[in-house]
């Protein structure tokens, strides 16, 4: 908790930010090591030859699936130092100075991957398809790549991949517009006062947040986050709509949330309308066409 001069305790602002509790930082680590688990497995699959249907035209100028094992890896051993220090309290330093320098390593290959790897430093199945690409090894088609075509193959056709898609943005976009917007409902909902910015923070992302006090109407004092104030409202008195939780100052940071949501609304909206067009004409022209 935070004092003022007068002794009353501040709302803590990191009790706003959801992924400040202990449970949810540990989710999101989980989730990312998770992510970075299954790149490693895929660029080493990759690598080994025991997926190669990544390998096509449209690859054979850059090598990037072959950068995510050096990626995955370095970021996985680097997560294994901040995870082994804090156990031991602290690491050895020889160990950590080791670590480092194989992570280092890793991103330094990574790039080069990236970029655009020498011939000795590609697998040896992809050399052996580019010296004979009607050989043995250009016909080969791993178990993985047989069971990824089938998948694929039943995917595109399902008629469930349309509905799943459709259903996924009936609830997302809904519910992030309800999100960026809560700030515009406060100002909209709250009742006219000044409130006294006290401190903003940056818990680790873009938008601030940013707490005060305030008196309502009926002589109640409240405390609470003040959204749309910024670095340059902390210590001054910024006219408000408030309510007993919250308080929001009009400025374009509660605008360009919303406003950029309903842009990605419009350009779906347009996409789905051509898509639509084009098959309507496309199966018009296929009735209007007369039998060969």
């Amino acid at each position: 908790m935070i004092a003022d001069a007068s002794g009353a305790a501040v709302m803590p602002l990191a009790q706003q930010d959801p992924l400040d509790g202990t449970g949810g930082r540990l989710a999101l680590i989980f989730v990312l090591l998770i992510v970075l688990a299954g790149l490693f497995v895929a660029g080493l699959m990759a690598f080994t030859g025991r997926w190669r249907s990544w390998y096509s035209d449209s690859w054979r100028a850059n090598y990037k699936p072959l950068a995510a094992p050096w990626f995955a890896g370095a970021l996985l051993l680097m997560a294994a130092l901040v995870g082994l220090n804090f156990l031991l309290d602290p690491a050895p330093a020889p160990v950590l100075a080791l670590g480092s320098l194989l992570a280092m390593a890793g991103i330094i290959v990574t790039g080069i991957y990236a970029i655009h790897p020498p011939r000795r430093m590609l697998p040896r199945w992809i050399r052996a398809i580019e010296d004979d690409p009607l050989g043995p090894e250009a016909r080969a088609e791993p178990a993985l790549d047989e069971t990824l075509s089938s998948w694929k193959s039943k995917w595109e056709r399902s008629a469930l991949r349309n509905k799943l898609m459709v259903g996924v943005l009936c609830v997302a976009i809904p519910l992030g517009l309800f999100y960026l917007a809560r700030p515009l409902w406060w100002y909209a909902t709250g009742t006219s006062t000044t409130a006294v910015v006290e401190r903003c923070v940056d818990p680790g992302r873009e938008q601030l947040q940013c707490a005060g006090r305030w008196t309502l109407p009926d002589g109640e004092n409240v405390r609470g986050d003040v959204a749309g104030a910024g670095r340059g409202d902390v210590g001054q008195s910024v006219k408000v709509r408030a309510t007993t939780s919250h308080a929001a100052k009009l400025t374009l940071r509660l605008l360009y949330g919303p406003l950029l949501m309903l842009l990605v609304i419009a350009v779906l909206g347009y996409t789905s309308y051509r898509q639509y067009r084009q098959r309507s004409r496309r199966r018009a022209g296929q009735q209007e066409a007369p039998p060969s």
